[in-house]
């Protein structure tokens, strides 16, 4: 079948080089060109709005600055976990409740 369809597209058929070409070649995915910036050393929250300052300047587009604070989620989202198990360490090594 494929055969085929690299037969017809050689002789011209025009649909048949279509085909070939959407299923033989991947779609470019589009790129963003890299952006430095500094982030503050404060808080998620600050850091959040130099990405939106980023954005609003015209230095980062809006898909790069919502990808930014998607990942500013996700570690301030470990950070918290991370400090909430060392809580709850401390408070069962307090009480006698080692695991």
């Amino acid at each position: 079948m494929i055969e085929q369809m690299q037969e017809d597209a050689r002789n011209g058929n025009a649909v048949a080089r279509k085909i070939l070409l959407e299923k033989g070649l991947p779609s470019p995915r589009p790129t963003d060109d890299p952006i430095e910036f500094e982030l503050p050393d404060g808080t998620p929250a600050e850091q959040g709005r130099a990405v939106l300052a980023a954005m609003a300047s015209g230095l980062a587009t809006p898909e790069q600055a919502a990808r930014l604070l998607s990942a500013l989620t996700e570690q301030a989202r470990l950070t918290e976990i991370t400090e909430l198990e060392q809580r709850i360490a401390a408070l069962e090594e307090t009480n006698g409740q080692h695991k």
